[in-house]
């Protein structure tokens, strides 16, 4: 009876034995799902039994070691030392990981995976960034000091010229590439002897004769530098400005850079008053005096602007080499610091919710005084929610008793001197400001003719004339809070509307204008006058072209989405000269 008790103890410890071993098998075939299979070695580094992650964190380990110690480059000029990172040196770790072979214990024999004798060895992939290794061969090593130097356009007054080049040591880079190649490979850190070779340059002056034509053509080549504000653009060509261009040859072709510091200095000269500007400081607050009808408001709320002449450079530089005609300048945008009063901000006076701006540059004294003048008359000016805005109701009178001065009117019997002349510069700058608020136009209406004034900013089709007892320009306030109006003159010809409250929750999208259907004003018409003495002229209107103008503003509600696009057109007549003629004699 022992001798049973025996067996059946010892099959059961057998039993009991083989259920761990098969359950310990099993679990260890489940744990290896995906786990790089045995002998897996990736510069020297072995990845054996591990996870993709195990096996990245242990690369990533050992290559930074490598990547972060530095290498002793040895030249017949110099010592220097550089760390493989530094000299644009990287290892894909992620890519060499997913590349190893997973062992797939639905596929494979655990056995062989445990016990297999075979040796993988993974070949590390090694990036090398060619433009950070040739920037520290040429600033660490000073290469460029001792390298044949390349025969080169250079620009003898407004004359192409070839300077010859120079014979020189150039570094082997083959041989160079190779040894930081096995370097990384190895993890290898050992210091690496530069080899030189004596020769002549590469690109020689029978080089750049065949270039010559397309340089050429790039130097005579014209190009607009366009004004993003105003309509005033800056026509160029290299040729006429010789210190600009710096020549980069190759055996392919030549590339045109531009010097920084003599375009900076034109930069500064022609453009920079006109677009580098300070943005405003602002600061509103009540009026005692005034109730809620007005408010005070000092100091300015435009934008300031900075030109971006990196971004411009690298622009001309690609209009240059592929013959653009356009180079739009690019701004930097700054905003205005604004400070408002806790009275006014109850009111829903937070913020700015708009800017229209014109310039009128060439305009006579008079105007410019008028424009001055009225534009002062709305200065702190309240729309409250709802409120419909009229602008002839709150320009007031307009005579010399309210310091206007006499100055041309468009009128049916022709542009005649009255006082007020030049007011709707005023009423076409609060359109503007109108417009792009993204406020509803209740009335507006047209200059008979185009007049330049209206376009030196966005171009024609966005003017809207007035007339004390005739046509007149209202809006209105349909944003949550009070609407307060900043009106103000700014270098004696631009004019700003800014306007403060609580932004309507919206975005306005102007596109245009497109500009069809021009038509000749005709032939000058000479009128007899008694006014003149006899056989005395004086010309009372100047010849206009008719044409079409159409925008579109696109007003989109950030809230819903929903999109609402209206079409501004407008028809501008031709005009003929008319000359006054004295009657009699």
């Amino acid at each position: 009876m022992k001798k049973y008790k025996k067996l059946i103890i010892s099959a059961l410890s057998f039993l009991g034995l083989s259920a761990i071993t098969i359950a310990f098998i099993f679990g260890l075939h489940i744990y290896s799902h995906q786990k790089i299979v045995k002998g897996t070695y990736v510069s020297g580094i072995d990845l054996s039994y591990l996870s993709e992650k195990e096996a990245s964190d242990t690369l990533t380990r050992e290559y930074n070691q490598y990547l972060d110690h530095p290498i002793h480059f040895t030249a017949e000029h110099k010592n220097v030392y550089l760390t493989p990172r530094e000299l644009g040196i990287s290892f894909p770790v992620e890519d060499l990981v997913k590349s190893a072979e997973k062992h797939d214990n639905t596929k494979s024999n655990l056995i062989d995976y445990l016990f297999s004798e075979e040796k993988n060895t993974i070949e590390p992939i090694i990036n090398i960034d060619e433009e950070v290794f040739n920037n520290q061969l040429r600033t660490t090593l000073t290469l460029d000091d001792l390298a044949p130097v390349n025969a080169n356009f250079y620009m003898d007054g407004q004359k192409l010229s070839i300077k010859e080049g120079e014979k020189g040591f150039a570094v082997n880079k083959e041989d160079l590439l190779a040894s930081l190649q096995k370097s990384a490979e190895e993890l290898s850190n050992k210091d690496i002897a530069l080899n030189f070779q004596y020769g002549d340059p590469e690109v020689t002056p029978e080089v750049l004769e065949g270039h010559r034509e397309s340089v050429t053509t790039a130097l005579f080549h014209k190009f607009d530098l366009i004004d993003p504000v105003y309509s005033d653009d800056w026509t160029e060509n290299l040729v006429i400005h010789p210190e600009w261009p710096v020549f980069e040859p190759s055996l392919e072709k030549v590339t045109i850079k531009i010097n920084p510091e003599p375009f900076n200095t034109y930069i500064d000269a022609e453009i920079a008053e006109w677009l580098d500007r300070e943005a405003g400081k602002v600061t509103l607050k009540k009026d005692p005096d005034h109730e809620n009808s007005k408010i005070i408001i000092e100091g300015e709320g435009n934008d300031g602007s900075k030109i971006l002449r990196g971004q411009l450079i690298s622009d001309l530089e690609y209009a240059i080499a592929n013959l653009e005609t356009a180079v739009p300048i690019p701004v930097e945008t700054i905003e205005p610091q604004i400070t408002i009063a806790p009275e006014l901000q109850e009111l829903g006076i937070i913020e700015r919710v708009g800017l229209g701006h014109t310039s009128y540059y060439g305009s006579p004294a008079n105007r410019v005084h008028n424009i001055k003048v009225a534009a002062e008359n709305f200065n702190g000016m309240t729309i409250a929610p709802g409120e419909t805005f009229s602008f002839n109701h709150n320009l007031g009178p307009v005579d010399a008793s309210t310091g206007y001065r006499k100055e041309l009117v468009i009128k049916p019997e022709g542009t005649i001197p009255e006082y007020g002349g030049g007011v709707c510069q005023v009423s076409t700058t609060l359109y503007r400001a109108v417009l792009l608020t993204g406020l509803p136009i209740a009335e507006r209406h047209q200059h008979s003719y185009a007049v330049s004034y209206y376009s030196q900013i966005l171009g024609h089709g966005l003017d809207a004339t007035i007339y004390l007892g005739g046509p007149d320009f209202q809006f209105t306030n349909d944003t949550a809070g009070t609407l307060a109006v900043q009106a103000y003159t700014k270098n004696d010809y631009e004019l700003y509307f800014v306007f403060y409250g609580t932004k309507p929750g919206r975005s306005v999208e102007m596109d245009g204008p497109y500009l069809s259907g021009y038509h000749n004003p005709g032939p000058t018409i000479y009128e007899e006058t008694t006014s003149l003495a006899p056989g005395q002229t004086k010309q009372v209107e100047k010849a206009h072209t008719g044409f079409t103008a159409v925008w579109y503003r696109t007003v989109t509600d950030e809230n819903t989405g929903e999109v609402e696009k209206e079409t501004i057109t407008t028809k501008y007549k031709a005009v003929p000269a008319k000359i006054l003629v004295g009657a009699g004699g």
